[in-house]
């Protein structure tokens, strides 16, 4: 019996149907191509109706081509075969999902009980193996439960970038819009953001006076730093670049919980962690970075590639250990690495339900062989630039790093910087030495342990974005790359004199100035993600309720929060595309209790610099 498998991306299909072919399972292999239904290209009329009782998106509608693709390869199939729905385990996915369901029920009503939805991991054998076996017969109540965030989240981006795209005269997307203005609080309220991110470090590196290991010193920059002291740190990293500074570090002697070593840990990566460090270390694009993430998940290489969080349950930190000692490491610990019964959360957002990027390889001989190479051997970029499998195998060796490093505690011991009787160091660069915070590590270091000579770095503008991006909880980890692509070929973005983060352009500017602060406001942005999300169901939503009215729920939940200026607007744009009703405003039933936990708490209503 031959299935019917659909998927999503074409690129799949043909190891779809070669794998199937090999565990036993001939199928046929259907590609949607992405979403299979769109709203129109124009943006007006929006096709949004946030009424009571009404479809809320009757403007979006299936893609005649796609969906006739899907209707005739199941109408070809024989009745009694599985009819296999393998979206990708994500909230796009799980809207593709839906609508692909609804048109097989729309049009085939008795096929309903050969469907099954499953959501594919690593495109190997055991992976999707593993994925068959775990297939889940559909359930309407589960099938529009999953699909709820995406829908909201069509509508809110088109009824926001519709509105005020036109106000502005540009393009303005809502998450565009949010980092266009972190950009600019980042430069004159920073301390309205939720951090700062980092724009380069300085970085020193001195002999200890004991012997052993070289004592560091790092210096974080976000621009933000006394102007005089970094010039002086940079003048004296460069003179010294590459070298030992001189001088000796001591260590500190002392029982005093104040000058005892440091015992820490770092933490596994998130996909923006990794997207920034290939950026930052590499010379690795965002948009090629999530693609080796996303090639490494498909070949079984990584866990799934779009993550916010840097959590990890005890199971799979057992066995990122367990490969850890098969590469030849030691002193890693499960209890570590693992954050099982932890509190989650972090700033800016609630993570999500997938865990830190970690290595998943099935422990044999070859696996431990190949891992083994990726981590231990030095990482320089080839000759003629990295191609797409280069990229891949980079990601893989800094995800299955990370993961390691992070599963073991670090011990920092502390030490003073002293001059000695080599000439080199003035008063004055000796006090700013001797200010410094030097530390080494004890114990054994991991092979790739990137020593922190002295020197000045300075990060790319994509990585400072995407720090920024990560940090206030504008956009997700599948739309990073993109959105970062966009904003800097905008040209509304330009980089900052270092160590100054980027800034505004004159065009970015006069497009602010045509926005409502509301709509540029990471806050707001901010707080929209959280309706939409509605994670452990916080708007006490009814999940017995159709798809349409849930996400109409979710979208007049943030509407109400949202401040006059960007409301009226946004009213005028509905209305202006709903021939017959009334000027005088929308009937629509909007959420509006006060002690909803949508936050929007933010000072931009204080007076401003931000108009000049």
């Amino acid at each position: 019996m031959q299935a019917l498998i659909i998927i999503e991306a074409s690129g799949k299909a043909k190891s779809w149907a070669r794998i199937t072919a090999a565990i036993g399972m001939p199928s046929r292999v259907v590609a949607t191509g992405g979403h299979v239904c769109h709203f129109p290209d124009r943006l007006f009329p929006l096709g949004i109706d946030v009424r009571a009782g009404e479809f809320l998106d009757p403007g979006r509608k299936p893609d005649p081509e796609r969906a006739e693709r899907i209707l005739s390869a199941i109408s070809e199939t024989p009745e009694t075969c599985p009819i296999i729905i393998a979206m990708d385990n994500d909230v796009e996915g799980d809207v593709i999902a839906h609508d692909v369901i609804g048109l097989i029920l729309a049009r085939f009503p008795a096929r309903s009980g050969r469907v099954v939805r499953v959501r594919p991991g690593p495109i190997t054998n055991e992976g999707v193996r593993a994925a068959l076996a775990a297939a889940t017969r559909i359930a309407e109540r589960r099938i529009v439960s999953d699909a709820v965030q995406g829908r909201a989240r069509a509508v809110t981006d088109r009824w926001i970038g519709a509105t005020f795209s036109k106000l502005a005269g540009v393009p303005v997307g809502r998450v565009r819009s949010a980092v266009l203005g972190a950009t600019l609080l980042l430069n004159r309220a920073p301390d309205r953001l939720l951090d700062r991110p980092e724009t380069g470090e300085i970085t020193f590196q001195a002999r200890a006076a004991v012997g052993g290991r070289p004592f560091v010193s790092r210096v974080a920059l976000t621009g933000h730093e006394d102007p005089s002291r970094i010039e002086a740190l940079a003048k004296l990293a460069r003179r010294f670049s590459g070298l030992l500074v001189p001088g000796a570090v001591r260590p500190i002697m002392s029982l005093s919980a104040a000058v005892a070593p440091r015992i820490g840990t770092v933490r596994p990566f998130h996909t923006a962690d990794a997207l920034a460090y290939a950026s930052r270390h590499h010379g690795v694009s965002a948009v090629a970075a999530m693609r080796g993430l996303q090639d490494a998940y498909q070949d079984g290489l990584i866990s799934y590639p779009r993550t916010d969080g840097r959590e990890m349950s005890a199971e799979s930190a057992s066995r990122v250990v367990m490969m850890g000692f098969a590469c030849g490491l030691a002193g890693l610990e499960t209890e570590v690495l693992s954050t099982e019964g932890r509190v989650r959360g972090g700033a800016g957002r609630i993570p999500d339900t997938h865990e830190a990027l970690h290595p998943v390889l099935p422990l044999s001989t070859a696996n431990s062989d190949r891992l083994r190479e990726l981590v231990r051997r030095p990482v320089r970029e080839p000759v003629g630039g990295w191609d797409r499998d280069g990229v891949r195998d980079l990601m893989v060796t800094l995800v299955a790093r990370r993961a390691f490093e992070a599963a073991r505690e670090i011990t920092l011991e502390r030490g003073m910087w002293r001059a000695d009787n080599i000439a080199g160091i003035d008063p004055q660069e000796a006090e700013i030495l001797e200010d410094l915070d030097w530390v080494r590590e004890e114990g054994f270091n991991f092979p790739w342990t990137r020593s922190l000579s002295t020197g000045v770095r300075a990060w790319p503008t994509e990585s400072v974005l995407l720090d920024l991006m990560a940090t206030e909880g504008l956009g997700r980890p599948s739309t990073y790359a993109t959105h970062l692509r966009t904003a800097i070929e905008s040209g509304d973005i330009e980089e900052g004199v270092f160590p100054l983060p980027p800034r505004p352009s004159p065009a970015g500017m006069a497009a602010l100035r045509r926005m409502p602060r509301s709509v540029w406001n990471p806050a707001t942005c901010r707080m929209i993600e959280s309706a939409m999300e509605n994670a452990g169901n916080r708007l006490s939503e009814d999940e017995a309720a159709p798809l349409s009215e849930r996400a109409r729920h979710r979208v007049l939940a943030w509407f109400a929060k949202v401040p006059e200026e960007m409301r009226g607007p946004l009213s005028e744009a509905l209305l202006s595309g709903q021939a017959g009703r009334e000027a005088g405003g929308i009937a629509m039933s909007a959420p509006r209790d006060e002690a909803s936990p949508l936050e929007f708490n933010t000072g931009l209503a204080e007076p401003t610099p931000f108009a000049t």
